[in-house]
């Protein structure tokens, strides 16, 4: 789902790094984000998996891509 925040950080990013590679990098974040999504989920108890929130994962990644291009100036 687009939400503003999301086309706002997406288009943030392209603005720094051009159109493909900022989907490269957000397609690479998003990447990282599912691996350390699923591999918490088999390491925690499954008693608390139930508890958490889902979280929007494309989100965390156009944040963390975001951080990293706000650090070049």
């Amino acid at each position: 789902m687009n939400t503003p925040e999301k086309q706002q950080l997406m288009a943030k990013i392209v603005s720094k790094l051009g159109r493909d590679k900022a989907i490269e990098a957000v397609m690479a974040a998003y990447n990282a984000e599912l691996v350390t999504n699923r591999m918490g989920r088999m390491e925690s108890n499954p008693a608390l998996t139930t508890k958490y929130a889902s979280k929007d994962l494309l989100l965390l990644a156009l944040q963390r891509v975001a951080e990293v291009c706000d650090l070049t100036g």
